[in-house]
């Protein structure tokens, strides 16, 4: 694997935007408009134009980790682990538009090809922050836009992926639900994008009206959230 860039530490991770700031953040910069820019559809597109897909995803944070963890997914789940460092099967899989990852995901006993670090996207990404002549907006985005690795299974345009955290175990649990399902008519807010019909269509949103703006790891209260996947 080829990794050029450096990784959030558990501090460091920590002092990500949880996602009602983040969210927040993104709106008060102009983000909606940045990501329907026909150069970032570009970026979309390239993103998702080989077998390995990536996506344009919101830098933020659910929960606060502890002394030496890291945020990992295996399969579906999502959760702090510890002793990762020295297995090279556990890779970063999000990164903030610096490069530095700070979510990663253990490829152990998958099939799925363990991914290089996307340095050709990260530096597209920088460069179209960077053109951004408005300070404040441009030094907001890049706070909160970076690459993510896209889920490896692909669903249909009426399928999306239903992301339910657990508090207890500071985890994201992702399931499948239709589109038609009752349970996502809630406010969301935007936290991945895809290339969808000439534009940049949502691919992961997070519940709007869910306990997110909090330190859930010192909260017993709920938390749902949403991913979205636009695919056929």
């Amino acid at each position: 694997m080829s990794d050029s860039g450096s990784n959030f530490d558990w501090k460091e991770y920590n002092g990500l935007l949880l996602i009602g700031d983040a969210a927040k953040k993104f709106q008060e910069a102009g983000g909606d408009k940045f990501v329907q820019k026909p150069e970032a559809q570009a970026l979309l597109r390239e993103a998702n134009g080989s077998s390995l897909k990536y996506t344009l995803s919101l830098v933020h944070r659910h929960f606060a980790l502890e002394e030496g963890e890291r945020m990992v997914s295996k399969g579906n789940v999502t959760k702090p682990e510890k002793g990762t460092e020295n297995n090279y099967k556990v890779v970063p899989s999000s990164w903030n538009s610096s490069g530095s990852g700070y979510e990663w995901t253990n490829f152990n006993n998958t099939d799925q090809f363990v991914p290089d670090y996307p340095e050709n996207l990260l530096k597209r990404l920088g460069d179209l922050l960077n053109g951004i002549s408005e300070d404040k907006d441009r030094e907001a985005l890049k706070e909160v836009l970076g690459i993510s690795l896209a889920q490896a299974e692909q669903l249909g345009e009426d399928f999306i992926w239903w992301e339910n955290t657990d508090d207890a175990k500071r985890a994201h649990c992702l399931y499948i639900k239709r589109t038609n399902d009752p349970q996502l008519t809630n406010t969301t807010y935007k936290t991945a994008w895809i290339p969808a019909s000439g534009s940049a269509g949502q691919y992961m949103a997070c519940c709007g009206v869910c306990h997110h703006n909090q330190d859930t790891s010192q909260t017993k209260e709920g938390t749902d959230s949403m991913s979205m996947k636009s695919r056929n």
